[in-house]
């Protein structure tokens, strides 16, 4: 009998996005990470898309010594 359900199993678990976090820490393109917890390369993506954040790049003005303007 097939599966009816097959969404089952198809979660990302919290010790599997830490795994991606700490990946994407070591700059690990997403096909490796998926290769490394087992899931799909999109699936991966599309976690990280999920829970992006931008912060605002904070840019001082310095002279040629760095000290600030």
């Amino acid at each position: 009998m097939p599966d009816l359900n097959p969404a089952v199993g198809s979660h990302l678990t919290m010790d599997e996005r830490q795994e991606i976090m700490e990946c994407l820490d070591k700059s690990m393109s997403f096909k490796a990470i998926s290769r490394r917890i087992g899931k799909a390369p999109t699936t991966v993506s599309r976690e990280v898309k999920k829970h992006l954040v931008i912060q605002p790049l904070s840019i001082k003005r310095t002279n040629a010594d760095g000290t600030p303007v």
